[in-house]
């Protein structure tokens, strides 16, 4: 915050909250402003009875933006708004508290480790840091699935060895430098809504990798032939993890790490994210042994491939996370060997399902139960064209769960599905909102069924 006399906070969402916090303990005295123009703010009490001195900005933010040193904004608040873009192009400067939040961190002592990608980030974060503290290590996991980084700044407790930030492009965007490690997991089509076109999106959620202070990015080999980087600050990902005990090397004469029994072991995309993990843990000293340990004993996050039901030989899957036809093909691949039933749609963000449909036929997919915009979409504009000989069905309530799995025909074997492929927030507050209410429907099934 050195040489910072007028910031401007926009958005009072979790992460501006903690910035505020973060301004109180430091006993900053410049001048603050604050705009929130979300549909309802992340505090519910007035922030000046709470905070250091605030000045709410409404109508006149033109002119607030023509007086700051600089712009704090929640990550939701995208700077592809005009007004922002304006005030950047006239030398403004834009930030997040988790960019603050690096910045000081990086020089502070801990190790940073950032885990981003368009998909499986929080399952990879989550993993990481189990492995480290396993291995004896203090670790703090933080970012969208934790508390925010900023919370880590300015405390009068120890800060721990390694911090594991799982990093979306919102906060990518205008980062002044990088973790010191770095996981990139993948990078799909998402966020054009946000990011405005799939170009920004992911050029955006790339420029993380040219940041200073990145000491090694272990990054997906699918999008190394798109890095403008020196061969120095990253390697490819490498396959360092068997399904089944192994005792054979790849051709790298990589060793692998047998996970034989566990929950990974039989999801793709849980075992290339797992490698992610494990290939790290190792360039940082912890052994093979402590890794396969700790992955062995790993159990999906709730809403990610969580199967949260089974009775009558039916497993019931909650993949609410899922937003991207991508995550739906990840989810798809960990039941190739069951039949199907695939609950699909939701917000539509014009992403291209194509691929995804494509793919529909190379799966033993009982029924297509679609949901929403996309749902609709879906339906009218590409499975006529299909000729797939499932059972198609469109939510009786259009936008919502109630009601989906009426009328189903399910047998003993057969695994219900809810990968989503879309936002949520067409009909339901968030990801986990949709997910509860997918439970519901699942429960009430239960009881029918006794």
């Amino acid at each position: 915050m050195d040489n910072v006399n007028t910031l401007l906070v926009w958005g009072l969402g979790r992460e501006n909250v903690a910035f505020l916090e973060f301004l109180t303990r430091i006993g900053w005295a410049g001048q603050l402003y604050l705009y929130d123009d979300s549909k309802s703010a992340g505090i519910e009490t007035d922030p000046r009875s709470k905070f250091t001195p605030i000045q709410i900005v409404g109508h006149e933010i033109d002119k607030v933006l023509g007086e700051i040193d600089l712009l704090v904004r929640a990550p939701g608040v995208s700077p592809y708004k005009p007004i922002i873009q304006q005030y950047i192009n006239n030398g403004g400067k834009t930030t997040t508290s988790t960019g603050i939040a690096l910045e000081i961190l990086n020089t502070a002592g801990p190790t940073t480790i950032g885990v981003t990608g368009s998909n499986g980030k929080s399952s990879t974060v989550t993993m990481l840091a189990s492995i480290l503290e396993n291995a004896g290590h203090r670790v703090a996991l933080v970012g969208n699935i934790g508390v925010p980084l900023i919370n880590l700044v300015a405390i009068d407790e120890e800060l721990p060895e390694y911090v594991v930030v799982e990093l979306s492009s919102y906060q990518i965007f205008d980062c002044p430098v990088s973790p010191h490690y770095l996981i990139f997991l993948n990078l799909f089509s998402d966020h054009v809504d946000w990011h405005l076109t799939e170009n920004n999106y992911q050029n955006d959620k790339l420029s993380i990798l040219s940041r200073p202070m990145l000491e090694l990015a272990f990054v997906n080999s699918s999008i190394v032939d798109r890095l403008q980087l020196g061969k120095a600050k990253y390697t490819e990902i490498r396959n360092v993890l068997a399904p089944a005990n192994q005792s054979d090397s790849d051709a790298m004469s990589v060793p692998k790490i047998a996970l034989e029994g566990s929950y990974i072991a039989g999801s793709k995309h849980l075992l290339s994210n797992a490698s992610a993990a494990a290939e790290l843990a190792m360039h940082l000293g912890v052994s093979t042994s402590s890794i396969q340990q700790t992955l062995k004993e790993f159990k999906p996050l709730a809403h990610r491939q969580d199967p949260i039901a089974e009775f009558a030989g039916i497993t019931f899957v909650d993949d609410s996370i899922s937003t991207t036809p991508e995550s739906v093909l990840a989810a798809l691949d960990s039941f190739k060997e069951r039949r199907v039933h695939l609950i699909l749609g939701g917000l539509d963000r014009h992403l291209e399902y194509q691929p995804l449909l494509d793919a529909l036929p190379t799966y033993n997919i009982a029924s297509l139960l679609f949901i929403g915009p996309v749902g609709l979409r879906l339906r009218e504009e590409y499975l006529d064209a299909q000729g797939l000989e499932i059972t198609v069905e469109y939510s009786k309530h259009q936008t919502n769960l109630i009601g989906i799995l009426d009328g189903v025909e399910l047998i003993s074997g057969d695994v219900v599905l809810l990968s989503p492929g879309a936002p949520s927030f067409d009909a339901y507050k968030n990801f986990e909102d949709r997910g509860h209410f997918f439970d519901i429907e699942v429960q009430n099934l239960q009881k029918r069924m006794r």
